[in-house]
């Protein structure tokens, strides 16, 4: 085998070996998508403004992009082979024993009246594993960022763990597949902080924005496997975010926050 022979195919292998980073024009592309199918809405569907969705994407998707023709379609309520996503809207459920309405990403992650979480029931589908089979990238994305009552609280229905649990620490642990957690809105506590008394809100609004920032560091903070790439998109673009950039958050003054998108 020659020099170069050898060359070529060493750096083959290294490519095979890392994930590919999706580009975030890319990024923002799929997020517009949804926004476009779901916030419109149908006659027999409202628009919706609050959703997550799922999806995946194979190395070639990562760094081209999906077709120009991928049009969502309204929310599901169990995984399709035929799709390479699934996206939920705010829902009543089971979840943990508590009969309530719950954000989209909880009905995602949690076992919802005794069933197998949808992201599990998804990521067990062939056309799913097939697609990864090479690398490629996971998207997790929520139209809010999570509230902290129940998403980033640290209690019964706080998405931390599941985000680092089956199947995500399966993906995460794979040296060629490419982890993003990605939001649109910084999520305001309309309805939660007209219920108290005015010289108890801005305390509590201090402590959800805390909780807020806290939910971000503990999503890769001494969790297992590669960490997730943090972005927010709008219309505009997609934003990198982190610590350094207190994850890209913008908290509403308490006077003016409400709670529309």
């Amino acid at each position: 085998m020659g020099l170069l022979s050898g060359i070529c195919i060493l750096a083959l292998c290294v490519n095979l070996g890392h994930a590919t980073k999706i580009d975030p024009d890319h990024l923002k592309n799929i997020v517009t998508r949804f926004h476009e199918e779901f916030h419109s809405g149908t006659e027999s569907h409202p628009g919706l403004k609050q959703f997550a969705f799922l999806m995946v994407l194979d190395k070639l998707q990562c760094s081209h992009g999906i077709s120009s023709d991928f049009k969502p379609i309204l929310p599901q309520k169990k995984a399709e082979e035929s799709l390479n996503y699934i996206a939920l809207k705010l829902a009543r459920g089971v979840i943990n024993n508590e009969h309530s309405n719950f954000c989209s990403e909880t009905l995602m992650l949690f076992s919802n009246k005794g069933k197998t979480p949808l992201a599990r029931e998804f990521a067990q589908l062939k056309s799913v594993r097939d697609k990864l089979e090479d690398g490629g990238c996971v998207i997790f994305y929520t139209t809010n960022t999570p509230c902290n009552g129940r998403c980033f609280g640290e209690g019964p229905f706080d998405i931390i763990g599941p985000l680092n649990e089956a199947p995500f620490d399966d993906w995460k642990n794979k040296e060629n597949i490419d982890m993003y957690f990605v939001y649109t809105n910084t999520y305001f506590p309309k309805s939660h902080l007209e219920k108290l008394d005015k010289d108890k809100r801005a305390l509590e609004y201090e402590n959800f924005k805390a909780c807020t920032k806290n939910g971000f560091q503990r999503l890769n903070e001494n969790q297992p496997g590669k960490a997730y790439s943090i972005y927010q998109c709008d219309n505009n673009k997609c934003k990198s975010c982190d610590k350094n950039n207190n994850f890209c958050l913008v908290f509403k003054p308490l006077e003016e926050g409400s709670s529309g998108i």
